[in-house]
Formats: structure tokens, sequence, C-alpha cells
């Protein structure tokens, strides 16, 4: 499967994200995939991160995956994160520059691409109340507002196959670094 978007001439799907759930959903079940939804605003995507965030906080106990796009992006929320890795949630946050210098936080430096999941904007939460919401950046908006179109799934199996993929992810890359252990 690969994780990506496919912009087309669709104008249902015109940014390839409906395509991209369609395909995820073929790859992790023969039967319907439940717990699914398209988000098309920054406000109802920043609801739905809180919401993973909160979860992982009560329950530390499964890892967090968070797509930054930008290292700067997570420094920004240091209180956030780092009060989720001081109640032991164990973070890997994906992006496209050198990291964050959020303490304990694993770093995972991927390809510049706005069309794959890996370089986008996610969370995701695996273990007994899996969660993950997935955005992806698109061009400005005339005002040059930042624009997103992405879904959340609660589905055990969507979110499992999300995970692997950014296990995968992860494995690949030679830069993934404990900042703890830089800054040692």
């Amino acid at each position: 499967m690969e994780w990506r978007r496919q912009p087309g001439t669709d104008p249902a799907d015109p940014h390839g994200v409906a395509d991209l759930l369609a395909r995820a959903c073929e790859t992790v079940s023969s039967t319907a995939v439940e717990g699914t939804r398209f988000l098309f605003s920054t406000g109802e995507m920043l609801r739905v991160s809180r919401e993973i965030e909160q979860a992982s906080l009560v329950a530390p106990g499964d890892p967090l995956h968070v797509g930054v796009q930008q290292g700067c992006r997570l420094d920004a929320q240091v209180e956030v994160y780092g009060m989720l890795t001081d109640a032991g949630v164990a973070i890997r946050a994906y992006g496209t520059d050198g990291g964050t210098w959020v303490p304990d936080v694993e770093w995972v430096r991927v390809e510049d691409d706005p069309y794959a999941l890996a370089a986008s904007w996610f969370l995701v939460r695996d273990g007994q109340q899996p969660h993950a919401l997935v955005g992806f950046e698109l061009a400005p908006a005339e005002d040059g507002r930042r624009r997103w179109e992405g879904f959340e799934s609660r589905d055990p199996r969507l979110v499992a196959g999300i995970t692997d993929h950014l296990q995968a992810v992860a494995a690949a890359s030679a830069s993934a670094v404990r900042r703890s252990e830089m800054s040692s």
C-alpha cells in the first residue's frame, strides 16, 4: 500500500484524500471499516488532536505517533508534549527538518513530500482505544490561510495499518534519535 495521496481531476476528490482512505481500507480489511469520517476544518482537526493527546495522558502505555511537518511546530507545544512524556507516553515525532527540542521525543526525519502521510499532520494512538487523525495540508487559500483535508478513525484495523506504516518509515529512517541522548 502506498500511503500517499494522489490528487486528480475528480471533482469529488480533487486532493486524493478519499482515494488514499479507500485504498487503506481495502488493504486492512475485506469488510467495511467503521468509525471513520472526513475532516475539513483546522478547528475540528485540533479538537481531535487534543482528544487523542488527552487519551494518551490518561492511558500512557500506548505509544503516540505525531506528524508535525517541522520540529518547531512540536517545540511550540512543549508544555503539552512535555507533560505527555513526563507521564510516560512514548512519543515518536515525524517531520521534514532537523527535529524538535522537546525532551524524550524520538524524531524521525522524513522526505519532504506533501502527498505522503508520513510528512503530514497526524496523531496515531494504537492499543486499547485506537484513534487516528490524518490531515494533509493543501495549497493556501487566497487569503493565505492554511487549508487542510483529512480524516479520523477509531477502527482498530485502520489505525493498526497506519501504525504499521509509520513504524516501517521509522525503521527505514537513519535519523531516528532521542533528543535526550543528543543532549547528554
